[in-house]
């Protein structure tokens, strides 16, 4: 098989569990001719989708991959915490809760026209400004979460705009940062959906989601993300950590 069809062959590999995924919730969604599978159970296959895609995530590369990986961990986290949560959803509030879920998936139909298009290559323009890596260290991290990381990684994507600490505790617990430069104005809203909240004194603008925990601070065109995955605690808790590194990140570009 040539390269761009193994390419293909692995990106929709990742799309087919995407689909189904989104399949899962939006059939939570009740109607007039049926009430909808149950929250619980929607969630359950909505979670097995996202974790089977992320672990096909490597299987591919192109323009959107650090997108696309970004916005599994986001779906994987967000759907984590209602399940944990488990708040009480009137109609229009399940609706906006699953459609928040589903939103950052929409960058694989953008990775999809890129396939059609024939752009599967890294992105093209500008080289990013920096190192993920290099804007944060691995102390700075350690005393923002209170615990021991392993060093800053770009895998499993190997490429400089990505970067992430791991828990030495906890394997799936981690802190991910990802650099988009250029292109950061029109990632921010992508990666920020309806509920994010802004966060001033950061950049040109920041914000942050709680449903994702995650922060993007925007400086110019260079947008920089923080994810923490795994982290089971009061959102204001996550979001003061993620000031803090989002503040010294902020510094470095």
């Amino acid at each position: 098989m040539a390269t761009n069809e193994r390419l293909a062959h692995g990106f929709h590999l990742v799309v087919e569990h995407v689909e189904r995924a989104k399949g899962a919730l939006v059939s939570a969604m009740p109607s007039a001719r049926r009430a909808g599978t149950p929250l619980a159970e929607a969630l359950h296959v909505f979670e097995t989708e996202i974790a089977a895609a992320r672990e096909r995530m490597p299987g591919w590369h192109g323009e959107r991959w650090a997108e696309c990986d970004h916005a599994l961990a986001l779906a994987a986290g967000g759907a984590e915490r209602l399940r944990l949560e488990a708040p009480a959803l009137d109609f229009e509030g399940l609706v906006m809760v699953l459609g928040d879920l589903i939103a950052p998936l929409d960058v694989f139909a953008e990775a999809e026209r890129g396939f059609r298009t024939g752009r599967m290559g890294i992105r093209r323009g500008k080289e990013p400004v920096v190192d993920a890596c290099s804007l944060l260290t691995k102390d700075e991290v350690e005393a923002s979460v209170g615990e021991t990381v392993h060093d800053g990684t770009s895998a499993p994507a190997n490429v400089p705009t990505v970067c992430n600490f791991t828990m030495t505790a906890d394997a799936e617990k981690n802190v991910s940062m990802v650099l988009y430069s250029p292109g950061g104005a029109t990632m921010l809203p992508m990666m920020m959906p309806a509920g994010s909240v802004d966060i001033s004194g950061l950049g040109d603008q920041a914000k942050w989601y709680g449903m994702g925990r995650i922060i993007g601070v925007l400086k110019g065109d260079v947008l920089v993300t923080i994810q923490f995955t795994k982290f089971i605690e009061d959102e204001s808790a996550t979001m003061e950590r993620a000031k803090q590194l989002a503040t010294a990140a902020a510094g470095r570009f």
